[in-house]
């Protein structure tokens, strides 16, 4: 079909772009490797360029869509990642934000990270101990959810800070072996896992291998995600033991590190169909399904996944007919019947059922202001490892933003943030503000960190 050879070559074409746009400003020293952005331009090259490339060689469609549902999505990419990017790197508030904001924090000692990792576990335990109060269990549950990553990276660092001390090691393990089982026992997520497997990387990366040479970041780099998507490519074979059927088992401690062990044999003998089920998911067909029913026969809901994140921390309990995400609407729509189906509708097809280009245009801004802000954080305090903890935990919902539900995924971004803000509260009343970064304005930005601006 004519319609799926142009959606191939414009899917090679946005795949090329995606590496580029990480790579160029790298290797021009004007940006770092591990960024929030790069995260982000990775998991769109996946789930925009590389599942627009199997829905158009597969030609296996939800529905047959007109030939300007094609051209629509097209034109929808070109929109969001072209203004995305401007704004990412043309303006300046963000970046001005960024040296203002959160500069005062507990002291980065390795008594103070000691504390701080059991601190941790309250908080990741304490959605079971509170049970399902009203928006209280709501918003814990969110939080906690995230500190399994924050433990694991404030654990590391605080070896890296005593590499030599047995105990340290001892509680770096444990404290990895823990988050594994809790990442698995927190419902099968993938991005939980993510979160998890990605913290050492992250660590390794913002405290040494950034001052490392071009080659060695892009090596080391390279291997780290290679390994990564690996692992998730075989959690996702094992993650599922609590679903309907004959076998399904409780989400226990026990069966959670069975599925792991499941997990370690998969990643042993792992092949193609295990990695092809990370590759795309369906978000751009669930995209063009979009395109093609919010421009002809369903009616737009402008702003709707920015309204479904103001709303959520509302109870359910106390408003039935809260908004859901579009995700659990669109399978409704097309017509799946008694399925609690979620899907990944893309960032294009958000667009469209919210308005089209113009709505786009909007969530670009939105990100783009987002991501500048976290990776100007990074940049100017590389070395803080409450920011690098919230970074990982925001990981897994980073990458997988561009596949959506975004209304979903910006939820867990901004409370991996609301947990940073927490622990950033509590420890500096416990200890102190010893950790305190100068406020900075203008700043040059390179790959070797922050240099005075001339001129």
């Amino acid at each position: 079909m004519q319609q799926d050879q142009l959606l191939a070559t414009f899917s090679w074409c946005f795949i090329g772009a995606m590496f580029l746009s990480v790579l160029i400003p790298f290797l021009r020293g004007r940006s770092d490797l591990l960024t929030g952005w790069n995260l982000f331009l990775m998991g769109s090259a996946n789930f925009v360029g590389a599942s627009a490339l199997g829905s158009a060689y597969t030609g296996e469609h939800y529905m047959k869509y007109r030939p300007d549902d094609y051209t629509w999505f097209m034109l929808g990419a070109i929109t969001f990642y072209v203004t995305a990017s401007l704004v990412y790197w043309y303006f300046k508030y963000p970046r001005r934000l960024g040296g203002r904001i959160l500069r005062r924090w507990p002291p980065v000692t390795v008594p103070v990270l000691f504390v701080m990792i059991p601190a941790s576990f309250v908080l990741i335990l304490a959605p079971f101990l509170i049970g399902r109060i009203p928006f209280v269990g709501q918003i814990l549950g969110q939080i906690g959810n995230k500190a399994v990553a924050f433990a694991v990276v404030i654990s590391f660092v605080a070896w890296y800070r005593q590499k030599g001390n047995p105990l340290l090691i001892m509680i770096l393990a444990g404290t990895i072996g823990i988050g594994l089982i809790l990442a698995v026992m927190a419902g099968g997520g993938r991005r939980t896992m993510v979160a998890v497997v990605i913290a050492i990387p992250v660590c390794v990366y913002w405290l040494t291998l950034r001052y490392k040479s071009t080659s060695l970041n892009v090596g080391i780099v390279g291997v780290f995600s290679v390994f990564v998507f690996l692992a998730i490519a075989a959690y996702s074979g094992a993650r599922h033991f609590d679903r309907q059927g004959p076998e399904r088992k409780e989400r226990n401690v026990a069966n959670a590190v069975q599925a792991l062990f499941k997990a370690r044999d998969v990643l042993l003998s792992i092949d193609m169909e295990d990695i092809t089920q990370l590759l795309g998911q369906n978000a751009a067909e669930a995209s063009l399904l979009a395109i093609h029913l919010y421009t002809k026969d369903e009616e737009p809901q402008p702003f709707h996944s920015f309204i479904y994140v103001l709303v959520n921390p509302i109870p359910r309990l106390f408003w039935r007919d809260k908004p859901q995400g579009f995700g659990k609407i669109l399978p409704r729509v097309y017509g799946v019947k008694h399925s609690r189906a979620t899907w990944g509708p893309g960032i294009i097809g958000h667009g469209f059922h919210e308005g089209g280009l113009h709505m786009l245009v909007f969530y670009a801004i939105l990100c783009a202001v987002s991501l500048r802000l976290l990776d100007e954080l990074l940049m100017r305090q590389p070395g803080n490892p409450y920011i690098l903890g919230a970074f990982t935990a925001a990981s897994g919902h980073i990458i997988g933003w561009p596949r959506g539900d975004i209304g979903t995924f910006s939820i867990n971004i901004i409370s991996s943030f609301l947990l940073l803000l927490l622990v950033g509260f509590v420890g500096r009343m416990l200890f102190g503000a010893g950790l305190v970064y100068p406020r900075t304005d203008r700043f040059d930005v390179t790959r070797m960190g922050f240099l005075p601006a001339r001129g």
